[in-house]
């Protein structure tokens, strides 16, 4: 059985006139509802249904909610725009560093891994015995998708 799946432009009024910010993927379509009101229709990237659609008691609060929208989708790109060169900075592990990890759901599993090799910015890492680990360094309470190396005794 085939599904219909709606593309952008079904939901798109005829008619509307489109705003697209410079600064972010936020688009927005204006036009006047079936009943003579303002209304407006916002959009983000590719996404084919819509952020929000709604109709305004006036244009000053239709103009005031795309500027909510498209201000919104600007803090958004900077924001996804930290995050990716947060992760891009190095990781400052060194050889011999020992990282703790703590996973599990009705039992606690606690892994030690030893930091072996760094390759071009990436650690190789190979898990060793608790003993081990205990022996060597103590390590704070941290887990391995955001590990911080123990200081040396």
């Amino acid at each position: 059985m085939m599904r219909f799946a709606p593309s952008r432009e079904f939901y798109i009024p005829s008619g509307s006139v489109k705003i697209a910010d410079k600064a972010s993927d936020g688009i927005v379509y204006i036009f006047t509802s079936h009943k003579g009101r303002p209304a407006a229709m916002a959009f983000h990237g590719k996404a084919a249904k819509p952020d929000w659609h709604h109709s305004f008691a006036s244009t000053d609060a239709r103009e005031r909610k795309i500027r909510e929208h498209f201000e919104g989708r600007r803090r958004w790109s900077e924001w996804k725009r930290e995050r990716r060169d947060e992760r891009k900075k190095p990781h400052g592990f060194e050889t011999g560093h020992i990282l703790y990890a703590s996973w599990g759901y009705d039992q606690t599993n606690i892994n030690f891994y030893q930091v072996t090799a760094i390759i071009g910015g990436r650690s190789s890492r190979s898990e060793i015995s608790p003993t081990r680990a205990a022996n060597r360094q103590r390590s704070p309470s941290r887990r391995l998708h955001r590990p911080t190396p123990a200081p040396p005794r």
